[in-house]
């Protein structure tokens, strides 16, 4: 990630609730720190997804990492129209966002889907 020694790397639940029907941002990874050399270096990274489908009917989820000031799209969806299984599901993830990027996501039904996202910030 290319930081000096003063970085400070904490633990963080990025996001818990249901993502609406319509692309909704879900967090905001943080400004560039002065701790952190390198403006496209990351502040942010995902480190797991657990979804959980509330449901007794299959629904779809897209989630994305949308750069600052973007929306979601095919370009940079990590998640694209995924079939999520009644239950719950934990999803691993190694995914580096840059400073102001989003998570942002939508499900297909309605109160049918619960995320939470998990991470960590680097200042």
């Amino acid at each position: 990630m290319g930081f000096n020694t003063s970085v400070i790397s904490t633990w963080v639940q990025m996001y818990e609730g249901q993502p609406g029907t319509t692309a909704t941002t879900l967090y905001t990874a943080p400004a560039i720190s002065s701790n952190i050399t390198g403006s496209k270096t990351a502040t942010a990274k995902i480190t797991e997804i657990v979804v959980n489908n509330t449901t007794a009917n299959t629904v779809t989820l897209t989630i994305g990492i949308v750069p600052s000031g973007g929306t979601l799209g095919a370009t940079n969806e990590i998640m694209t129209a995924a079939t999520i299984v009644p239950g719950p599901q934990s999803l691993p993830f190694n995914t580096n966002m840059l400073p102001q990027s989003t998570i942002q996501a939508l499900q297909n039904t309605s109160g049918a889907i619960t995320l939470t996202i998990s991470g960590v910030e680097v200042q």
